[in-house]
């Protein structure tokens, strides 16, 4: 479903995510504990390299994403903002026997964005950025107090620095100095939207979708299908056996003009009177553009096949949103 960062060739730019928690993972048993809990295989991720897995309910249903960092004496999980303690002490639960510790650490966090983010980042003071940038698809490492992931997100190379709020202020004002351009929150929640990616909070655990099953929020790979049991495996299995879900995450685009649609707005279709809900929205200026447009991302029922239209009720009427084939821009 990702598009990609639609950035020149070369170019990074800061974006403004919220920073994430940090749990902090050691005792003799953290990996074995780890891989068993989590819905990806952690026993064969190197050191200094990472991957992507779920933790979820007993019925299947998503609890939380997360980036699954290994280190030579500890791994790091890095989850959503304000979810550490929540998911520390559900993983908790399940430790009886285990020697495993978790300890959930607050940080601030500067990223960028886009196929020059590796060079970016080494020229303002982390010279290690670039070879990171040729290894894995997620990998880390540590300089000074601060740790420096590389993973994907918003469609393109992400570099992530988790540390203090002092590193924080140091890095935001050598990327200023050498003319990086930063966005908006709108506006990186926009290039967010535009890739296809769920947040948490808004495309699951969150109030308006409900829970949802990975494969619904375009979540399934984060699961390693050929690993051994783990919490919510069974129905997992059972979807992916039955070849379907009911509902979908899709994107959605409106002409310009027409109004931002809020979440939760119910999208329906002539056949179907409530065909899905928005769970995101935002304006979107891709490079090109003349000008700014509604973007959105929907949780939408099965039946309702790409490229089709959908309506949406909004204050300024019925409007029409088209919902984006998976290799079509937004």
């Amino acid at each position: 479903m990702t598009q990609g960062f639609l950035l020149e060739p070369q170019t990074a730019v800061r974006v403004d995510v919220a920073a994430p928690d940090l749990i902090h993972v050691t005792g003799e048993d953290r990996v074995a504990f780890l891989h068993r809990m989590l819905t990806n295989s952690v026993n064969t991720i190197p050191v200094g390299a990472g991957r992507s897995a779920m933790l979820l309910t007993a019925k299947g249903q998503v609890v939380s994403l997360m980036q699954v960092l290994v280190s030579a004496d500890h791994v790091d999980l890095v989850v959503p903002a304000g979810t550490g303690n929540a998911v520390s002490e559900a993983l908790s639960r399940f430790a009886v026997m285990d020697d495993v510790l978790f300890e959930v650490q607050a940080t601030e966090v500067v990223a960028l964005a886009g196929p020059a983010a590796a060079e970016t980042l080494a020229a303002v003071g982390f010279p290690e950025a670039t070879g990171a940038a040729s290894g894995e698809a997620t990998s880390h490492f540590k300089q000074g107090g601060a740790l420096c992931i590389k993973s994907r997100a918003f469609g393109t190379t992400t570099l992530s620095v988790l540390g203090p709020s002092d590193l924080k202020a140091g890095l935001t004002a050598r990327l200023a100095s050498a003319s990086v351009k930063t966005l908006s929150a709108a506006e990186t929640d926009a290039a967010r939207i535009a890739a296809g990616e769920p947040r948490h909070g808004f495309e699951y655990c969150c109030e308006i979708a409900g829970e949802r099953f990975p494969m619904e929020v375009g979540l399934d790979g984060a699961i390693d299908y050929g690993k051994g049991c783990y919490p919510g495996q069974e129905p997992i299995v059972r979807i992916r056996d039955r070849g379907k879900v009911n509902w979908r995450l899709v994107r959605l685009r409106l002409a310009p003009g027409a109004p931002q649609p809020v979440p939760g707005t119910v999208l329906s279709t002539a056949e179907r009177e409530s065909a899905g809900r928005v769970t995101s929205s935002g304006m979107w200026q891709p490079r090109g553009a003349i000008s700014p447009y509604p973007i959105a991302l929907a949780l939408l029922h099965a039946s309702v096949l790409d490229g089709s239209a959908v309506d949406l009720a909004t204050d300024g009427g019925i409007v029409t949103a088209q919902v984006l084939l998976p290799g079509d821009p937004a």
